[in-house]
């Protein structure tokens, strides 16, 4: 059965994230592009724990996301020389609750919601 993430804003990017037996797990592929990795796999080698995947629901159907938990992503950030590495640190540790519910909320209702319907007229 495939989850439905939560998404979490760290500045106007994105980032999926799912609570599973009270654990935030955040998709690697999302703060890939936050620290400059080219794939999930290459951001977590330096994490020597076991890679796990989440079936999550997307716009394209059901897909497989590498997942990451707060530890593993601190193991990363300690590696990494990225220049937002710091302020991914204090986002973690500020920018959302520990249950995974989000303080930073979208900007407007269209953010959040998938069915937007735009009308343009030509004259």
């Amino acid at each position: 059965m495939p989850n439905k993430p939560e998404t979490v804003f760290y500045g106007e990017t994105p980032v999926r994230t799912f609570v599973m037996n009270g654990r935030t797990k955040y998709a690697a592929r999302d703060l890939c592009g936050i620290l400059g990795y080219p794939a999930p796999h290459k951001m977590l080698a330096a994490v020597k724990t076991r890679p796990e995947y989440i079936d999550s629901e997307t716009r394209g159907g059901t897909q497989k996301l590498r997942v990451a938990e707060r530890k593993d992503i601190e193991t990363v950030l300690d590696h990494c020389r990225h220049r937002n590495v710091e302020k991914l640190r204090s986002w973690l540790r500020k920018g959302t609750m520990p249950n995974g519910n989000a303080q930073m909320k979208p900007k407007c209702a269209a953010d959040k919601d998938d069915n937007v319907l735009l009308v343009f007229v030509f004259d």
